[in-house]
């Protein structure tokens, strides 16, 4: 093995493992956090804010959905997780007055760098 992937193996080794990564996903009762062996349900009524953004990869950059709840927490949801459609889907039917979701993802297209407040409430 050479030193280069020796270099890189290390690396790779210190690197968090996400197998034991929160998974976030929505439905009709709200948005689901899964993870360590539990399950919590945030309802859609907690949910004050939902910004869309991109996150910069290294091969590429990737829309993210951030949700604000009501207790200060955020939750994120990239375009890579497999319930992004879904959740995306879902925004539109439980938060009344969001932005739809061709409008917001369009302006992110067009201005990578910026953050769109697809929803707040009050």
């Amino acid at each position: 093995m050479g030193l280069i992937d020796r270099l890189i193996g290390r690396v790779v080794g210190r690197l968090p493992s996400r197998r034991n990564a929160a998974v976030v996903r929505a439905d009709d009762d709200g948005l689901v956090v899964t993870g360590g062996g539990r399950s919590v349900t945030y309802g859609w009524g907690r949910v004050t804010r939902v910004v869309a953004m991109q996150a910069e990869q290294l091969a590429s950059n990737t829309h993210v959905l951030v949700f604000g709840l009501d207790g200060g927490e955020s939750l994120l949801v990239p375009e890579t997780d497999a319930g992004y459609r879904q959740t995306v889907a879902l925004v539109a039917r439980h938060l009344p007055g969001s932005l739809p979701a061709p409008v917001w993802q369009v302006q992110l297209m067009a201005a990578p760098t910026s953050r769109i407040e697809v929803f707040r409430r009050g």
